[in-house]
């Protein structure tokens, strides 16, 4: 191993590492898996587990040896690193420091049993992976993060079309979505999606809003004027949410009686009548500064020419929610409907990268809450689906569905609670942000990298046949469990 006279290297200061510190304070032969395992645990988060650090570790050592600006001589000896790292990974023994085994069916996690460490913390855990994927393998946990490294792995063995979200670490799932026959009940568990609640502005007015239902319905609903009119003089109830109560007015005003009509003419009109004001009420009635863009929008995060058919943005111009239109009402295309699906997974997903990318010093605690919305609307039906990171570079793509138009309420108040909460997350890490990045202009020692934690370069997935196998297939409405809160 090469190294210099007095065997220390001292790195470039804009290396966005884990663990800089490590690398900054010992000699370069002291670079060893072990002694970075126990000075993570020791110095940066104690609660870590093994593979994590493992992941860590070799991203840190690639992300030296690539540096043209590290020198040569440590450039060489972190490739030796690199491939004894790659040879221990492939090791064939089980690991045998944990009594918590997990059991498997078909390759996938469906039991946990918690057992204690085997050994102390004096020696470097055995780090080397099982392969979950055989049948009679029990996949030995610590915990949740090994869960996320069994997903991660069996998401890899994904063969199927070439722009499947699997194939980009995106886990489809929701109340009402039908999973692979092959995920295991547990292992979906870990992902919250059993009992599905949708908060609903009329729950919380609920005699404003039946009020409101009852004036209305008896007069011709083309007549806005005198609609308006009626629910104007309508009393709200002190004792109910008053801001629920404007956005129920707002809501029953925008909706008309003739509204399907022109709906299926034009993708157009489907959007102008309908999408595009549910989403600009949404915005409206939030207590962030949202702006809606409708109409064709080129994303800004994307490197790539990707037009939307509309976008929100934050004050700080931040993309957070997309729309994907599939032609006019009523059209029952299913490679459209797939090609469209795909196409807005992939743009919130390079919404949500480019969010890691951006504030990249703000804590994973706080990044980790983040979710990116993208609406899809196709046939009769509105669908909104929420992109969220469970752990490095896997996500979960999280589905809810609406139609009719109270279900149409519920769902632009949804949108506006969802996009409330994701703005605030996303200004909570700029100023971490801002935060760590004047900290480290003073000196201090920096180690959060979000960049890390996704991809940062996504491709467009490219029109063609055979998407419509790739939309999500829905359960039979029976089996699903929804609860309405306000």
């Amino acid at each position: 191993m090469s190294t210099s006279k007095d065997n220390s290297h001292k790195l470039p200061s804009n290396l966005n590492l884990h663990a800089y510190s490590f690398f900054d304070q010992h000699t370069l032969e002291n670079w060893t898996l072990e002694n970075y395992y126990h000075f993570y645990k020791r110095k940066i988060n104690p609660s870590s587990n093994y593979n994590t650090i493992l992941r860590y570790y070799s991203q840190d050592i690639e992300i030296i040896r690539t540096n043209k600006n590290v020198d040569e001589g440590v450039r060489r000896a972190t490739t030796a690193l690199k491939n004894s790292v790659n040879e221990f990974k492939k090791g064939k023994s089980k690991a045998q420091t944990v009594n918590n085994n997990v059991d498997t069916n078909y390759g996938i996690v469906v039991g946990v049993m918690n057992g204690p460490l085997s050994s102390g913390d004096s020696k470097l855990p055995d780090l080397r992976q099982t392969n979950h994927l055989e049948e009679t393998v029990q996949w030995q946990i610590e915990d949740e993060e090994d869960i996320w490294d069994a997903w991660r792995q069996f998401l890899q063995t994904c063969n199927c079309y070439g722009f499947c979200l699997e194939k980009y670490h995106i886990i489809e799932c929701g109340y009402s979505i039908k999973c692979s026959p092959s995920w295991s009940d547990q292992l979906l568990d870990h992902l919250g999606v059993d009992d599905h609640s949708v908060e609903s502005a009329f729950k919380r007015c609920s005699k404003y809003a039946i009020a409101a239902l009852l004036i209305t319905k008896d007069i011709i609903m083309t007549n806005y004027q005198e609609k308006r009119k009626a629910l104007m003089n309508l009393q709200k109830n002190e004792d109910e949410d008053r801001e629920a109560a404007s956005f129920v007015e707002e809501f029953l005003l925008l909706m008309h009686e003739d509204i399907h009509k022109p709906l299926s003419q034009s993708e157009s009109s489907f959007n102008f009548r309908m999408v595009w004001p549910l989403m600009s009420l949404a915005c409206e009635a939030s207590s962030s500064c949202l702006t809606f863009l409708p109409g064709e929008y080129i994303l800004k995060a994307s490197k790539q020419d990707y037009k939307a058919d509309a976008c929100i943005v934050d004050a700080e111009q931040n993309e957070l929610c997309i729309l994907e239109t599939s032609d006019p009402l009523k059209l029952d295309d299913k490679c459209k409907y797939g090609y469209d699906h795909v196409k807005g997974a992939f743009g919130s997903l390079t919404l949500f990268n480019d969010l890691f990318k951006k504030y990249y010093m703000a804590s994973e605690d706080t990044a980790q809450r983040l979710n990116v919305m993208f609406v899809h609307a196709r046939h009769e039906v509105l669908h909104l689906w929420s992109l969220e990171l469970c752990s490095q570079k896997l996500y979960a793509l999280k589905k809810h569905t609406t139609s009719k138009i109270l279900a149409l309420g519920n769902f632009a108040w949804c949108l506006r609670r969802s996009l409330e909460r994701s703005a605030e997350i996303v200004r909570s890490m700029k100023e971490e942000h801002d935060h760590n990045q004047l900290k480290k202009m003073m000196g201090q020692d920096v180690d959060s990298n979000l960049a890390l934690m996704v991809d940062i370069d996504i491709q467009k997935p490219l029109k063609g046949a055979g998407y419509g196998i790739l939309l999500p297939d829905e359960k039979d409405e029976d089996k699903t469990s929804v609860q309405y809160v306000s």
